[in-house]
């Protein structure tokens, strides 16, 4: 008897997944969140990586190379100030001699003056394309930022403002009080920062700030903002986005979309302390299409959870469609990590999170890491599931639709709650940027004491990633833990003859123990567990 194509597009999906499984159970077969003792001389971390001899270097930013190499860039003690400071390893965590730098002591690791400034820090590293390697910060209250040829060497390609920089320079957004939080860079080799601005008008302290430099330096005149804003021409204050505009806003992160578009996240207050939200067009005016739930947002929204969350030093990241997640520390009775999951119109998700919802959160919250750490970083896994890092070395997972991955437990003893606090051996430890490698181990970095009177020194960390989550995708669309073709089957045909919404969902009778009814709930799934892309 011939299959309907209802059975077949089902046998189809069993016979991938199936292909799936068989690969993922032959790869990464260590224990998820336990140490990856490849790296750092078989410990698989490196607690004490000295850049300085004056006692105080600070991890705040971690880049990958193409060759696997791992770039680190923070902020130094010198012998007349603070000083931007890297370093560059090897993908075993062996220091790469050949990234001798323009400063002292080279040899890998070396601290470097940006614009003359006494007072400087790093807090955003990238690498382009080409190799070259892009990092910025704030030196004496302005934004400031420095390219790097591939030995560590100043760019002077790099001519910056005006043209006269040898490869750095400092940078003016709002007054003399700019702090930079993050950038991102541009496929056409332009880069954008943010950060948080003093208010000219003195309304508020300070607003979200932005600027766009082209691939030589300059300022970006094309990328003007929405009016009325000050000073444009290539940077300007976002005007205030929450209803109470005395209290002060600061952008925390920046990313680019596949559209070119730019999203910025940080802090704000409503009625609570909020994360708000900003996307720009490529231009810097607003995108009208990001309006949130109310429809009045016009470019920028305030997120109405109906409890308090910080997002200070989180960054915020792209899944496979366009949703943003946002973690962030939410402050209640379930204070902890939560992370709210954003559609590309500014709405909240309400399907994210395993639709928790209680007295004290509404629907689209997911919680993570046994209430007990701020989120700090956050990234997406290939397989669709979010790792979220703490400030203690404390790593956390969730599937890609906001459930605990209870799989990532660490190394025996496990508490089966997905959570992992790792030790490096030292007295203090505080972690800053989180990466993750093409093959999905975890890298963790900061700085670290061994002692409470020892210096502080970068440290890093590498965490394996356990079994592919690719398992996660199975032919149980509905999740009723079976597969059947009249249900299953019949919204898998549908999806690949390209339709969308209750054209998807029309008809079925699902079964009662099913949590996935709605396209929204399918929808997530699909692209969430199984990378596909789909229509809204």
């Amino acid at each position: 008897m011939n299959a309907t194509p209802q059975i077949r597009a089902v046998l189809n999906l069993i016979r991938t997944a199936a292909l799936v499984l068989a690969c993922a159970s032959t790869s990464h077969a260590q224990v998820a969140g336990s140490f990856d003792t490849t790296f750092g001389a078989t410990n698989g971390y490196v607690p004490a990586l000295v850049i300085s001899t004056n006692n105080d270097d600070r991890a705040h930013a971690m880049a990958l190379q193409s060759d696997g190499k791992i770039v680190l860039a923070g902020k130094c003690a010198g012998a007349l100030g603070t000083y931007f400071c890297m370093a560059r390893l090897n993908a075993d965590g062996s220091i790469d001699t050949s990234f001798d730098g323009p400063g002292t002591p080279g040899n890998g690791k070396f601290l470097m003056s940006v614009a003359g400034s006494l007072s400087a820090g790093a807090y955003a590293v990238a690498v382009q394309p080409d190799g070259k390697i892009v990092v910025s910060g704030t030196c004496s209250g302005k934004f400031c930022i420095a390219r790097l040829n591939e030995n560590g060497s100043f760019d002077t390609t790099f001519t910056g403002i005006g043209g006269t920089s040898a490869g750095h320079f400092a940078l003016t957004i709002g007054t003399s009080t700019d702090t930079l939080t993050g950038m991102a860079l541009q496929p056409d080799g332009m880069m954008v920062l943010t950060g948080n601005c003093a208010d000219p008008t003195g309304s508020a302290p300070t607003l979200f700030c932005v600027a766009r430099l082209t691939a030589n330096g300059d300022f970006d005149g094309g990328f003007d903002g929405p009016p009325p804003v000050s000073p444009a021409n290539g940077r300007f204050l976002v005007p205030h986005i929450g209803s109470n505009a005395t209290y002060p806003e600061g952008a925390q992160a920046v990313l680019i979309n596949s559209t070119g578009k730019i999203l910025l996240a940080g802090s704000c207050r409503d009625v609570e302390i909020t994360a708000c939200l900003v996307k720009l067009n490529a231009n810097g005016s607003f995108d009208s299409t990001f309006d949130g739930a109310s429809g009045a947002g016009n470019g920028k929204v305030a997120l109405d959870l109906g409890r308090s969350i910080n997002i200070d030093f989180t960054k915020i990241v792209l899944q496979a469609d366009d949703y943003v997640l946002v973690p962030g520390h939410c402050s209640d009775a379930l204070s902890g990590a939560c992370v709210v999951r954003v559609k590309p119109d500014g709405v909240i998700d309400t399907s994210f999170g395993g639709n928790l919802s209680s007295a004290s959160y509404p629907l689209g919250v997911a919680h993570a890491g046994n209430g007990v750490f701020v989120p700090i970083a956050a990234a997406v896994h290939f397989d669709g599931r979010i790792v979220l890092a703490g400030p203690n070395f404390q790593v956390t997972r969730l599937s890609g639709d906001g459930f605990p991955d209870n799989t990532f437990d660490g190394p025996p003893p496990s508490n089966a709650d997905g959570f992992v606090q790792v030790s490096l051996g030292t007295f203090s430890q505080v972690s800053r940027a989180m990466q993750l490698q093409p093959d999905g181990k975890i890298l963790l970095a900061g700085y670290c004491q061994s002692s409470f009177s020892a210096p502080t020194t970068f440290c890093i960390a590498r965490l394996n990633p356990g079994s592919s989550g690719a398992r996660n995708c199975t032919p149980d669309i509905d999740g009723d833990g079976r597969t059947t073709a009249t249900v299953d089957g019949l919204i898998m045909m549908r999806v690949m003859l390209g339709l969308t919404g209750t054209a998807v969902t029309g008809g079925i009778t699902f079964p009662t123990t099913a949590p996935r009814k709605t396209w929204s709930a399918i929808r997530s799934y699909l692209v969430t567990h199984c990378a596909m892309t789909l229509g809204p």
